[in-house]
């Protein structure tokens, strides 16, 4: 069956000679492995379709799919949207390297997720866009993401609790007994951050300090939360570059 759909690409491994297996996540049925023809590591194509095969390419595609098959075959793939600004732009840049690090390492999901799909290039398109800031644009994604995952924190913060515990994912009266929690001053700044993710009390305006634990700390709550999560290796360079 030939289907018709828009993707993401997440990786590009070499098959052969003249040829390239694409992992891209696609709007009409999730996940999937796609062998792609002529633009292998001798391919005289090669150079004219990198763009393409770079990570996080915003992508339509016609691709052969069997219902039983794990490599599907695309028959034509073209961009579907053009980095302008992020090319050119260190700071985006960098954002943008770690979003593919943490969107490759937690999409697993083989089905269709259309909203989850939108969410990610809509996200992807308005770092290229945007004219404000992105020194917290990360923050608000990983929280964004979550959600689209389903283990998004609790804001169920009260002066009777005043520590979010992460295993759990939501505020407690104490801290726990394991080390996987914010201590209050960052528990209360975690909960400022929710409440303006949620449309509650305006902007808020983070410091690099504030930003950095935050970073970590959500990264190590992705880690609890999906299987397989490892250490993210942009994460360091992006810290730096955000001071």
């Amino acid at each position: 069956m030939l289907i018709l759909t828009q993707g993401i690409v997440l990786r590009t491994v070499n098959y052969s000679e003249n040829s390239v297996i694409v992992t891209i996540y696609t709007r009409l049925s999730g996940l999937g492995s796609y062998m792609l023809k002529g633009v292998g590591a001798s391919s005289k194509k090669k150079k004219n379709k990198q763009n393409l095969l770079q990570p996080l390419s915003l992508v339509e595609m016609s691709a052969y799919h069997k219902p039983t098959g794990n490599l599907q075959h695309i028959k034509e793939l073209r961009l579907s949207y053009v980095y302008k600004n992020i090319p050119s732009d260190l700071i985006k840049t960098s954002v943008f390297l770690f979003l593919h690090e943490i969107i490759y390492l937690s999409i697993k999901e083989e089905g269709a997720n259309e909203a989850l799909f939108l969410f990610l290039s809509d996200s992807l398109i308005e770092l290229d866009k945007t004219q404000q800031n992105v020194s917290g644009f990360h923050l608000y994604f990983l929280y964004k993401l979550s959600q689209q995952l389903g283990f998004a924190p609790l804001n169920n913060f009260s002066d009777q609790r005043p520590v979010f515990n992460l295993v759990e994912g939501c505020f407690q009266k104490s801290a726990p007994e394991h080390s996987h929690f914010l201590d209050r001053d960052l528990s209360k700044c975690f909960y400022h951050f929710l409440c303006c993710n949620n449309g509650e009390n305006g902007s808020l305006t983070l410091s690099y300090s504030d930003r950095k634990q935050l970073l970590g700390k959500l990264i190590e709550y992705y880690q609890l939360h999906l299987t397989g999560t490892r250490k993210i290796q942009s994460a360091k360079i992006l810290e730096e570059l955000l001071r």
